[in-house]
């Protein structure tokens, strides 16, 4: 993954810059990265800006199915009639810093209302001057001109999750790269990406062009640079067996992680299970 040093206004660690520019760029979001278990024996980190800090959410108290196998959680995110629990985002909205209720406007925190919201961008304008229209919640260009940027935005995320290279817990760039380097895939050159998903990445960022998609995957403002901000930021940092299947602790740094209980870190109810 291109490296570089954190700043304080990204879409994801070492490759994210919303300000849009490619190759290797410095990261607004300031990275360590840990794995899901150092995220939960952490304590909450506080050096985020006052006006960053996520809003608390309160998760519904667990229900109990009785009669027909009725009941669960009033929930944000557990679900009701024992609907099975999305491991993934019950570990994102109760330990990721980023999916917590917000006002901020740093593009690491508007990642997910592009991703799950109809809303359109809600960052920095700045963020978006590599040709994304920040006012539309469709993509106006590209091959998947047309398509809401939450659907394209989580058409990465499950690409990226489920594939073979386990390119999300290993390096985001080679999930569009594959197994050319990352200073080539970006240049334009005879190598061409044969990343696991090139077509959901192109989709997302409105572009099959690698030079311009240097300029927009790392900006949060693009569907396809939230997804990477998700999974960067999010997943790999605090909920890698969750959300990418993985068994190792992953990079140490839980900067953007919650820790178990504290503040904004409600995970809704526990859903109930079927009986009789």
């Amino acid at each position: 993954m291109r490296k570089a040093s954190p700043k304080d206004d990204t879409g994801a660690p070492g490759t994210l810059l919303d300000g849009g520019a490619g190759g290797a760029k410095a990261s607004d979001g300031g990275a360590g990265v840990g794995g899901a278990d150092a995220a939960r024996d952490s304590a909450t980190l506080t050096d985020a800006p006052a006006s960053d800090t996520p809003v608390s959410s309160t998760g519904g108290a667990s229900g109990s199915n009785v009669a027909g196998g009725s009941g669960g959680g009033a929930a944000g995110v557990g679900g009701a009639g024992g609907a099975p629990v999305d491991a993934c985002k019950a570990c994102e909205r109760s330990f990721c810093k980023i999916a917590q209720p917000t006002a901020s406007k740093l593009g690491a925190y508007q990642a997910f209302a592009m991703c799950f919201s109809s809303q359109p961008w809600g960052g920095s304008a700045a963020a978006c001057e590599n040709g994304i229209d920040a006012t539309s919640i469709s993509a106006t260009g590209g091959p998947a001109k047309g398509t809401p940027k939450a659907d394209l935005c989580q058409a990465v995320l499950k690409c990226a999750r489920a594939a073979p290279s386990k390119c999300a817990a290993n390096d985001f760039d080679s999930c569009y790269c594959g197994t050319v380097d990352t200073l080539n895939c970006f240049s334009g050159g005879q190598d061409k990406p044969n990343g696991d998903c090139v077509t959901a990445i192109e989709d997302a960022a409105e572009t099959d062009d690698p030079v311009t998609m240097g300029d927009r995957l790392p900006s949060a403002c693009t569907a396809a640079g939230s997804a990477a901000t998700i999974i960067q930021l999010c997943d790999n940092f605090c909920c890698r067996k969750e959300c990418l299947g993985a068994t190792d602790a992953g990079p140490g740094s839980t900067e953007w992680c919650l820790a178990p209980g504290s503040a904004g870190g409600g995970g809704g109810g526990a859903v109930g299970s079927s009986a009789g």
